[in-house]
Parts: C-alpha cells; structure tokens; sequence
C-alpha cells in the first residue's frame, strides 16, 4: 500500500498537556508571558512553528533512513518539501535557493469550535458577547514558575513569574497543500517522509523539553504505522525529487493557444473582483532594521502570476497580452462603500484643526484664510455628493525568530528575531481585470463565461508558504464595458494618479518628474500640447525582489497613487475616444501589473469644496453558530472541559453575586438567615459547623452527610434554637432538590457549547456549586456581623 497524501490534506494537532506558544510580551501586573492569538482572539500554532517542528522530525528520519549521513538522498527529500535554509553554512548568493513545495497553514480550533469562540458579529445580543468572552477566557490559565539559583540551589529572590497556558486537550487544525502536479511515486516517497516525521513529532512549543507541549500529529488519509514501515523497508533508496520550480512564476505554465491581436480594437472590458484576506500578507515596501514594513495595498505584479495561471487552465497562454499591455490587473486597494478605494487625491486640503469641514481645493478656490493640512493617505469612494475615506487600512505586526541548530534558541549568526508588519486577517479589497474587448470575446469562444475561472484561492506576498498571504477572490460583478468616450468641458486636463507610474527619461533611466509624464500625455494626445500649471505629487521608492534567486533588484522610483496634476491644453482639445482609450489603457512602462492607471479630470477635483464623511467599515464576521458541538466531534472533549471550566467561573462569580449584592438581601432570602448583628441567628459557631459538613460534602458528593448533620441539629434543643426555622428548612430543600441551587445562581444565560452540556455540568457541579454558595454567604455574613459590632462599639 503506497501512503500517498492527496494534494490537499489536513494536520491535526492534539495536545496532551497544557501548551505555551507565546507571542512575546506580557500584560503588566498580571501576566508576564501570554499566548499567541490568532485574529478571533484564539490561542493557535503558527504556521512557522509548525513548519519548524515538523521539519526537525523529517530531519531525523531522513538521517536514520540515510544511515546516519547528512546530505543523503532522503535529506535531498527533505530540502525540496521544506525548502533550502539560506542560514546554514554551504547556502550563498550563488547557490540558487529551492522553494518549498509543501505549504502548511496555521493550525486552529476547528470551525465548529471557533463559531461559538470568534470574536462578536455586530448585532448579537448583549448576553452573547458576555459568554463568548468567558468562554474565550476559560481556554488558558496561568501558571507560576521561578529561577533556581545554581549555588544555592534555592528559589533566586525577585524571579517570581506567571505564565499564561493553554488547557490540554486542544485539538487544532492545520491546512496543509503539496503540488498538484506531482507525479505518482514522487508523491509516495513524499508522503512517506511526512507520515513518518509526523509519528516523531512529540513537543511543541515553550518548556517542551519539561513536560509542556507534549502532541500527536494525525495526518488525515494517513497510513498506520505497520504498513509505513514495511514500505519504508522496501523504498530505501528513493528516486531524485523532481524539479523545484518558482511559485507563481508568471508564464511557468506551458503556452497552449494564442489570440489574433486587433490593433484597432479600442474598447476595454473589466471585470471586478474582490478579495478577502483569509490571512495576514505581507507586501513588503521596505525593510527597516529587522522588521519588514507593509504597503497598504495589493501590486498588481503579485495578482498577474494567479491570473496568467487560470488563462493557461483554459487554454490560453496570455504571454503575449501582458508584453503589449493588452492585458491588466490593476492594484488592489480597500473596498470603501462597497467599491474600489481611490487614493485620496493630494491636490485637496483639510483645514487644519478643524478637519470636519469640507474639504478645501486650492486650485479652483485662492482665498483661503484658514491654514490647510495635506491628504497624504488614505482611500475613499466620491458618490456624486461626498467623498466617502478611510484614512488608514488595518495591519498588524507579528514577531518570529530564526532558530540556530546547536543553541535551539535565536542568535544573531541565524537572523534572530524579527517582524512582519502585514495588512491585517479579514481585509476585504477590490481590483479589476481589464483586457481588451477582442481578447475577452477570444476567451468567451473557447469556454462561456470565462470569468467564473478567476474566482478562488492564492497565496501571494513573503512568507506565503506558511502564516501568510492566503487569499480569497471571488467575483464583484459581471464583465462591463469601460467608458467608450471622456469629454474635457474646459481648457484644463486634470491627472489623478490611481497607481503608481513609471517613467523613462532620454536617457533610459527610471524617473519620476512630472514633465515625463507630460511628454507621455502628449504623445498619445498629439498634436496637443500640455503645460503643467499645478501639481499635489510626492515620490515613492519601490524596492523589487527576485524571488527565484531571493536577492534584491534596482529600486524603482515612481510617480506616486494620489499625486494630482494640472495641465493647460494648447492646440484644441483631446479626441474624447482617444481619452477613454488612454485613461483604460494606462500609462508608462508595466501597465499590465496595474502600474499607469489614471484618471482625467475626475468630477471630486471640480469643485471648491469637497464634503467627505468617514467610510463605514462593513461587518464580514460570520452570524452566530446556535448548533452545539455533538459527542462525536473532535473537539468535543477539549470543548467540554472549556465549557466546564467556564461554568465553574460562572458558579464563583454568582456566588459572590448572591453572598454580597443588595446589602446581602439575596443571601438572606436564598438561605432564611437573619439580618447581620450582634445576636443574629445562625452564629459563627453554627456557621463554622455548616463550613465544615459542606466541604466534606463536595469531596464525597453525598448530601447523607449533610443531612445527618442537620437531623442531629435538629434533635438537639440548645443547638436547634439557633438557627432560624425557615433557615434548616432552606438547606434542607437545597440538598434534597438539585435545581434549588440553580435558581438562586439563575444559570439560565451561562454558555453552552456541546450537546447536552447544561443537564451535564448541572449533575456533575451541582455539589461544588452548593459548596461555592454557602462558602461565600458564610464569608459575606460574618463580615456584616463583625462590621455591626464593631460600630457598636464605637458608640459605647
């Protein structure tokens, strides 16, 4: 039986014991080293940690299956699946790296689990958000630790700590994804590897070399151990693996098919897509120490690989198209109102302290008292009435090291620490294909509705094999037609950049100045002739990357997304079909990645004054999950620990609820005693006696104890007159009628995960929730009675 693992598999991870993967900091006061959170605010294994591990594991199988050599052909095995390590020695800018071919995701609670754990969709009710935030806080605990000192052999002074953990029992999930294309028997030895790298994984995460983090991989389809060995036995000498080749490389797909070019084709259809970010991407701007710094958009260059893959899906090879920039993929940038954010123009001002008034234009309004401030960043949607922003897109910012073979911790040989700042889980943005009309109905000749194919799943940006850069497109629309006709009204052309734009002076080198980009204008205008009578433009540095050799390529100096420019037109006006081909079309070199999109004369720089209003960001959170999760999940039991040990809160906090809240009425009324003072009834003594009875109770889980106290209370006179009649007849029905305890504590809204936790965890904590009860009135009312007497004290 050959253990091949489809291309598509899932990793389960469950834990043994409880498990620390931390994220680097603390909670001051409180904490000293947290867990690491995924966006729904869930502990989780990053992908980098999963990808680690298991690649020591392999590691060491490959070493024992090559007899105990380094560099042997199932460590040849290993390199191809997990990709070379440019930190160990031998790896150099002349060596070539290899790519990955297995990608592996982070691993997290599964789906049913994180519905009732997710952060809150807008809407819910009140109550909801209230237990998932319990259930959510029941998932870790803290545990305290200290330094041996090594002379004394004693706890060092000042070194106490508390460490947050996550329960054991946590079964988490990863994706995990192999090439599609990989042949039968690569595919075997392959899988072999992994399965067997999986049965020596043991540990993960901090301390696991002191008993934490003790898991078992279960690969799903996986083979049992026998057969794996007994294959093993039999494949020692595995064949080579095959080629690495570069993911996403554009045009690495064999060309299938071509389509007639129509020069004097001039229509342009687009096609709307949207993307959800199911992960962080990373889309790296510049590198600034040891932390990677993100754009606040999606380039073009990184959406072309995906497009030109699902042309070659059906049968045509787009090679041609993009070198003659028939073919385009404009940037990625945020929705905003339900469309493609624009940068916000820089030619509009705010008014400086005072940024809730519209927005000031100065080249059409000159006498301006108040002192403006400049849109630098930003996106926004104009709708005919106001321009709709939001002045910042979401990030966030993550900490990994690099682990050093010999000192298992990060050192500065190997990298050491650093950061990603990335555009952050759950962004959704929009981009459009264009392509011109002859193009789109080539494709429509060879598969109806072609478009359907653009819809699915990638994985772009740095990092993508493992936490980052896994994408989601889908469709926004259908295919339209681009404006066929652009008038200009008056003698002015107005430029609004919406990407970046690249530009080549006389003599061929890259530059960003606007009379460039005038002399470009005017070439596809003649004969007009354009002077630049205002400019709102800056200059962005964008830094390229050869991902097939991981070294850095020239910087490219652009005109930057936003820059605003203002030309005079001599010569008559602009043919408006050859303005509507332009603005489609694009300008300057690269257009095809989305750089050169433009936009002429739009209708928000016509005005004096722009009102704006701030855009509403839109809930894409999931509605609530009201299915518990059944007996035969795989979370089931970590589910119904986290459930038991959120009602167990539930039980303490109501407790105390009962025992102190009204001026102690609700302690009263539950258990008929009297009010606090200094001859009130029961005593401290009767009380101390009930203490004593109740905690043997919870341990043995007998009310016959309890009630045999009670009997002989009761048969004693001198003892029975002190306690109220309505008190013993109160314990009596608390110990004899289970749902009793439940109704003074009102459980009714406390969560519920599984199926049938409430009946459950009501029979298995009904003592410890009768032990909570009466522990905390005991308390609350000795206090009461000792704050009476002491005030009357005060007043003899």
């Amino acid at each position: 039986m050959n253990p091949e693992l489809p291309s598509r598999f899932l990793l389960t991870i469950t834990f043994d014991t409880d498990w620390h993967i931390g994220c680097g900091a603390g909670r001051p006061g409180d904490l000293d080293r947290l867990v690491d959170r995924d966006a729904d605010g869930l502990p989780y294994l990053p992908a980098k940690t999963l990808t680690g591990v298991w690649r020591d594991a392999c590691e060491t199988v490959a070493r024992g299956l090559d007899g105990g050599r380094d560099g042997g052909d199932w460590s040849t095995w290993v390199t191809w699946l997990f990709g070379s390590e440019p930190s160990r020695r031998g790896d150099g800018p002349s060596e070539r790296p290899v790519p990955a071919a297995l990608s592996i995701r982070a691993g997290h609670f599964p789906t049913e689990l994180r519905d009732h754990l997710s952060h809150i969709p807008n809407g819910l009710a009140p109550g909801s958000s209230r237990n998932k935030a319990l259930l959510r806080n029941s998932l870790t605990f803290s545990r305290p630790g200290n330094a041996i000192d090594p002379l004394s052999g004693r706890a060092r002074d000042d070194f106490l700590r508390f460490e947050e953990r996550v329960r054991k029992g946590a079964v988490l999930q990863a994706r995990c994804q192999l090439p599609e294309d990989l042949p039968a028997e690569s595919r075997a030895f392959a899988s072999a590897l992994l399965l067997a790298g999986a049965r020596f994984t043991e540990r993960m995460g901090g301390k696991r070399r002191r008993g934490t983090g003790r898991c078992r991989f279960e690969v799903e389809r996986g083979t049992d151990s026998s057969s794996l060995a007994s294959w093993l036995r039999t494949h020692l000498r595995p064949d080579a693996p095959p080629a690495s080749r570069i993911s996403g490389e554009v045009g690495s797909a064999t060309p299938v098919g071509s389509i007639a070019t129509v020069e004097d084709d001039a229509a342009w259809i687009t096609i709307p897509l949207r993307l959800r970010l199911v992960g962080p991407v990373v889309v790296a701007s510049r590198v600034t120490g040891n932390v990677v710094e993100t754009l606040d958009y999606i380039p073009g260059t990184m959406l072309l690989p995906y497009l030109t893959t699902r042309l070659n899906g059906i049968g045509y090879s787009p090679r041609e198209a993009v070198a003659r920039g028939d073919l385009r993929v404009l940037p990625a940038t945020v929705e905003v109102a339900g469309e493609r954010g624009a940068p916000v123009p820089r030619a509009l001002r705010f008014i400086k302290d005072n940024q809730a008034d519209p927005l000031v234009n100065p080249w059409h309004e000159t006498r301006v008292q108040d002192q403006l401030k400049p849109c630098r960043q930003g996106y926004g949607h104009w709708d005919g009435q106001t321009l709709l922003l939001t002045d910042s897109v979401n990030t966030q910012v993550r900490t990994h090291s690099t682990i050093a073979e010999e000192e298992q911790r990060p050192t500065a040989r190997v990298g050491g620490v650093f950061s990603y700042q990335a555009l952050a889980a759950g962004l959704v943005l929009r981009t459009e294909v264009r392509l011109k009309r002859h193009l789109h109905d080539g494709l429509v000749h060879r598969q109806k509705e072609w478009w359907n194919q653009l819809e699915g799943e990638c994985r772009i940006g740095r990092s993508k094999k493992d936490d980052y850069g896994q994408v989601s497109i889908a469709l926004a629309g259908s295919p339209r037609e681009c404006p066929s006709r652009l008038a200009v009204a008056s003698g002015f052309l107005t430029v609004h950049l919406l990407s970046d734009v690249l530009l080549r002076d006389t003599n061929l080198g890259q530059s960003p100045r606007p009379v460039l980009l005038a002399a470009e204008l005017e070439g596809a205008l003649k004969p007009l002739k354009l002077i630049l009578v205002d400019q709102a433009s800056s200059v962005r540095r964008l830094e390229s990357w050869s991902t097939a050799w991981g070294l850095p390529r020239p910087s490219l100096p652009a005109l930057q997304a936003g820059s605003c420019l203002r030309f005079k037109m001599e010569g008559g006006k602009p043919n408006p079909m050859t303005l509507a081909l332009l603005q489609a079309a694009g300008i300057g070199e690269r257009r095809s990645e989305g750089f050169g999109d433009v936009c002429f004369n739009p209708d928000v720089l016509q005005s004096e004054r722009v009102a704006w209003s701030a855009a509403k960001e839109g809930n894409g959170s999931s509605p609530e999950s009201e299915q518990k999760i059944a007996p035969d999940s795989p979370s089931f039991d970590f589910a119904r620990q986290t459930e038991e040990q959120t009602w167990i809160s539930c039980i303490d906090r109501a407790a105390r609820e009962v025992a102190l809240l009204e001026g102690g009425k609700r302690r009263l009324e539950a258990l008929g005693w009297q009010s606090p003072s200094a001859r009130s009834k029961p005593g401290s003594t009767q009380l101390g006696g009930l203490r004593a009875t109740i905690q043997r109770f919870a341990a043995t889980r007998d009310p016959a104890s309890v009630i045999a106290w009670l009997d002989h209370l009761e048969s004693t006179s001198n003892r029975k007159d002190k306690w109220p009649n309505t008190a013993r007849a109160k314990l009596r029905k608390l110990l004899n009628e289970p749902d009793r305890v439940w109704q003074i504590l009102a459980d009714e809204s406390w969560p519920e995960l599984t199926d049938g936790g409430k009946s459950t965890l009501r029979q298995k904590l009904w003592p410890h929730a009768v032990h909570v009860l009466i522990e905390e009135c005991i308390r609350a009312h000795k206090r009461a009675c000792e704050r009476v007497a002491a005030k009357g004290g005060r007043r003899g």
